[in-house]
């Protein structure tokens, strides 16, 4: 039984995202399909990278995932049949979408096999996809799906500015909950910190912390809270409340970590 998982910004009101799992089971009747997420906004690789990043180890090896999630930019300067997709094995899973910088941002080393999909009409653009999703699930070599390329586009993700008495990190994902994930790994926090004292401020700068907690619970329902959540990454979040509408925050702001000695 193969397992298929679908990471895409089509939404769930139209048909997108369900014509497209028809003809995964055309063609493959048995398949699993899981959605990783049909709610990524438009165009927005950093916010799908994160949620595939953090979802495809827990998936049984080689498990297909499909990417459908393009760059604005990408899309402007090419034609569909100019556009690079491709075919990857990676990790002993296998990924399939375009080649718009995510599967930099989501593999982190690189992949073992890549290779290019022949260039179709992006009115055939689906049908290929699945092609591409059968032929690796019967179990044939990615290699025979296109012409072999040595390189994937590149994307980088924004890292924390760091001196010595201040770390800066933005705001990377906003999921559900109001919880605002930023780019600030446990590890960089530490490093920059070396045991001093520290006041997280929120970007509203009225709102501020001075502790990292370990569980959203860790403070009374209502409180704001920080904490590093199940991805390494601190997150500023609201016991039993939306922090991202009690402090308005948005993508791409600025959190800030000021330390002073003991």
């Amino acid at each position: 039984m193969q397992v298929i998982t679908l990471t895409t910004d089509w939404g769930t009101s139209d048909h997108f995202a369900a014509a497209f799992k028809g003809k995964i089971l055309c063609a493959l009747p048995s398949a699993t399909i899981i959605d990783v997420s049909h709610s990524v906004e438009p165009f927005n690789t950093i916010k799908a990278s994160y949620v595939l990043k953090n979802s495809y180890p827990n998936f049984p090896e080689g498990t297909i995932h499909f990417v459908g999630v393009m760059r604005y930019d990408n899309i402007r300067s090419h034609e569909p049949r100019e556009m690079r997709r491709l075919g990857i094995r990676c990790n002993n899973h296998f990924f399939i979408g375009s080649d718009s910088g995510i599967f930099s941002l989501v593999l982190g080393e690189a992949p073992k096999e890549i290779v290019m999909l022949p260039p179709v009409d992006f009115r055939n653009e689906a049908a290929q996809y699945v092609d591409a999703i059968s032929h690796i699930a019967a179990g044939k070599p990615i290699a025979e799906l296109g012409s072999v390329s040595e390189n994937i586009s590149q994307s980088y993700m924004l890292k924390p500015v760091v001196d010595s008495a201040m770390v800066r990190c933005n705001i990377i994902y906003i999921d559900s909950f109001g919880n605002a994930v930023t780019n600030l790994s446990s590890d960089q926090f530490e490093e920059a910190r070396r045991a001093r004292k520290f006041t997280l401020w929120f970007p509203d700068n009225s709102h501020y912390l001075t502790n990292i907690s370990s569980h959203y619970t860790d403070v009374v329902s209502g409180e704001a809270v920080a904490l590093f959540n199940s991805a390494g990454l601190l997150e500023v979040a609201q016991n039993s409340g939306n922090a991202n509408k009690l402090m308005g925050l948005k993508l791409m702001d600025t959190v800030r970590i000021e330390f002073y000695e003991k």
